[in-house]
């Protein structure tokens, strides 16, 4: 069977001050999108989640399932530590299917297409453009262990069969609030009708901060009793993957 990996380690500082992961979408954090498609996909058998960049707070919306997360230390090197540290934790997988988490229109009936096809390099295709979930296959995954700097897989893909997924979902990244708003329809994710003008999203201690006329600016958050500011890096109390001898 084929494994899960959602990447989700980089601070998205085109986002704004808040952590991407958690800008909410339709009632939950983008994160929990990624995770709820992957975890959804019998045919996966580990689903493995690799954060970085404020991992303690990610780590902490997550509603229980059965995701491993796992760290990466070196987050800031680009996306390349990342793909590196998932595969490691899944070091005994000849295939394995990728998504991101930013991305919450990437669907657990896309991820089933995409794993049908039975070839691999694979990825899905919305509207003839490439896009997620990509299928890896013991060669690209051998080749993306060498990879360094803000490389992903791209390049390991070149000859990927495209699998059609436009009827499952969209594989529309979120990088800029305005991203968030075009996939929102230009409506608040989660209307409290208690704070008439203002544009929360629903999120433990946070809520979004507005213009004066309701239109959210960025991303920017205040804790719902008090302001706070927040680190570049949380340190986790997640997973570590320790080297293993020899490398």
């Amino acid at each position: 069977m084929p494994d899960g990996l959602i990447l989700a380690a980089g601070a998205g500082s085109r986002f704004g001050a808040v952590p991407k992961q958690l800008a909410f979408f339709r009632g939950q954090p983008l994160i929990q999108w990624a995770v709820d498609a992957q975890c959804a996909v019998e045919e996966l058998d580990r689903v493995v989640l690799v954060l970085g960049a404020y991992a303690d707070m990610v780590s902490s919306v997550l509603a229980p399932s059965r995701v491993e997360i796992v760290m990466c230390d070196a987050w800031a090197e680009g996306q390349a530590a990342s793909l590196r540290t998932g595969l490691a934790a899944l070091a005994d997988s000849k295939r394995i299917v990728i998504t991101l988490a930013d991305q919450p229109l990437v669907s657990a009936a896309a991820i089933q297409r995409v794993i049908a096809a039975r070839s691999t390099p694979a990825r899905a295709s919305y509207g003839d453009q490439p896009g997620h979930p990509v299928l890896l296959g013991p060669r690209q995954i051998a080749a993306a262990r060498e990879l360094s700097g803000d490389q992903g897989a791209r390049g390991l893909l070149a000859d990927a069969k495209l699998i059609p997924c436009d009827e499952l979902g969209s594989g529309a990244d979120v990088d800029t609030p305005e991203d968030l708003l075009r996939l929102t329809g230009d409506q608040p994710a989660s209307p409290a009708p208690d704070t008439p003008g203002e544009q929360p999203f629903v999120m433990t201690g946070f809520r979004e901060l507005s213009t004066e006329d309701g239109v959210p600016l960025q991303s920017a958050a205040q804790a719902i009793n008090e302001p706070r500011e927040y680190p570049p890096v949380v340190p986790p109390p997640v997973l570590k993957l320790r080297p293993e001898q020899g490398e």
